[in-house]
């Protein structure tokens, strides 16, 4: 698989220069990291989150973790992580696991991390698991446009 569509089509209209980046198959995107020999704090995961009618794209460097109650309490509002089914449902155009940090495209709102906005590069799923996608973090703050930023992660261990 190359680039997912719909990302393809995003990047495209924002005229955002990139280079793709082929890693072995991985599972995560902190693998992705680790096998493409890049920072884990360089690299946006996402994690979609669900409400159980309405969903929100989080954003975060993979070597972080959600955490849902935090953003939930910013946000006043209840949310869970999204099923895979969900996940599937809404990111068609990806393999599970592998999506972008770019909820815009998928018509879902996103909300970024504080930690991911201060990289001079920031890399990302390409919609599969072979491949990040690499930017430059002037156009990813770009990209994010209007998306609030919050601190919502915490160190993995």
């Amino acid at each position: 698989m190359s680039l997912a569509p719909t990302l393809q089509q995003f990047l495209d209209s924002h005229q955002t220069h990139f280079q793709l980046i082929d890693h072995p198959h991985t599972d995560t995107s902190r693998a992705s990291a680790r096998t493409a020999q890049i920072s884990p704090h360089r690299v946006a995961k996402c994690v979609l989150l669900s409400d159980g009618e309405h969903y929100l794209v989080a954003v975060l460097p993979a070597d972080r973790k959600v955490s849902v109650e935090q953003l939930s309490e910013q946000l006043h509002h209840r949310y869970r992580i999204a099923t895979e089914d969900e996940v599937a449902y809404l990111f068609y155009d990806c393999e599970p696991g592998a999506i972008p940090p770019f909820g815009e495209p998928y018509g879902l709102p996103t909300v970024v991390d504080y930690s991911l906005l201060e990289q001079p590069d920031v890399y990302f799923e390409a919609g599969d698991h072979c491949q990040l996608v690499r930017i430059d973090g002037e156009q990813f703050l770009r990209l994010m446009g209007q998306s609030p930023r919050y601190v919502f992660s915490t160190y993995r261990m």
